[in-house]
């Protein structure tokens, strides 16, 4: 489902990444961990196509988006990319990005709305969302009316609407409170199996990233399994 090789990505002289290898299939899980500055983010927006390598593969669901890997340049053109990151691959982000003027149920059926689903489609499919993360009787709500908590999970509700081949989740819960976080990142490792997708968290807590599948560590440019890791959390009820 994704699969990258030799990714490298400088800054000047500085080194980010460097021949960064990795591997999911559906259904797998990830945390990626690691000091800040050591490019974490960079690998996300890498991943989303929203920044290119200097060197490397990139492929999401058979389609190849990066490859820098020889003499010839055959990665996708910015629009192909943009067309493949709508189709294929949900974000969720630690600030929400939840649009005020929308209400509840708009916000998730966003993703459905730029792929062109029909209307009856995609309020059934919005809906269906809200149900399994708990809000199912907040479609109609404004988000002002939302807790930080039910926010994220409309947010996680809007990454997985379009049921994409790998979702990203930066920093989701760094915003929340303990019991909070914890119902937000087991919703999200749940879901993300139910839907068959593959999953990337990047986290600063070994805490977070104990709902994940393994641990890896971004450390020196390259990925390894982390030294260490929390038993994963008990999956609380969502009310």
């Amino acid at each position: 489902m994704l699969r990258i090789s030799d990714l490298s990505r400088h800054f000047g002289d500085r080194s980010i990444l460097h021949g960064l290898c990795l591997d999911l299939d559906s259904g797998q899980y990830v945390a990626v961990v690691g000091e800040s500055g050591a490019g974490k983010s960079t690998l996300l927006n890498l991943i989303a196509g929203l920044d290119a390598p200097d060197a490397g593969r990139i492929e999401i669901d058979g389609q190849l988006m990066f490859d820098r890997s020889g003499a010839v340049d055959r990665s996708m053109s910015e629009d192909e990319r943009t067309r493949l990151r709508r189709a294929r691959v949900g974000f969720v982000f630690q600030a929400f990005h939840i649009l005020p003027h929308l209400t509840v149920a708009q916000n998730v059926e966003l993703p459905l709305v730029l792929l062109g689903v029909a209307p009856a489609e995609r309020k059934q499919r919005a809906q269906a969302l809200l149900s399994e993360v708990g809000l199912g009787d907040r479609g109609g709500s404004p988000p002002r009316e939302l807790s930080g908590g039910e926010l994220q999970r409309v947010a996680v509700a809007r990454a997985l609407v379009h049921r994409p081949a790998l979702v990203l989740a930066d920093e989701p819960t760094g915003n929340l409170d303990p019991e909070t976080a914890d119902i937000v990142l087991s919703l999200l490792a749940r879901t993300i199996k139910s839907i068959g997708a593959c999953g990337i968290l990047v986290t600063h807590s070994l805490h977070a990233a104990g709902t994940a599948d393994r641990i890896l560590q971004l450390h020196q440019g390259a990925l390894r399994a982390a030294p260490e890791r929390n038993a994963p959390l008990a999956v609380p009820a969502i009310g």
